[in-house]
């Protein structure tokens, strides 16, 4: 997860917009590729954009879990009955 997210941050929002569109409305024509007037219309466009943005999130949870799970606070002491 941690590579598709570094690949899809690395990748210019036109050519992953390039891509969802030829995955999407020409390989598996589950939307239209061009046009407006429907929901189906705006789904490509907030896809491109969405995967760019959801790439930093997911790169951001990741430092902050990882700093979380290394702090001494979460090392607890084993007690002996």
């Amino acid at each position: 997860m941690l590579t598709l997210s570094t690949l899809m941050r690395a990748l210019p929002v036109f050519v992953t917009g390039l891509l969802v569109i030829i995955l999407f409305a020409l390989e598996l024509q589950w939307f239209p590729v061009a046009g407006f007037g429907s929901a189906s219309h705006l789904v490509l466009p907030m896809l491109a954009l969405g995967l760019s943005l959801a790439a930093v999130s997911n790169r951001v949870v990741h430092n902050e879990a990882r700093k979380v799970i290394q702090s001494p606070f979460l090392s607890l002491p084993v007690l002996k009955a």
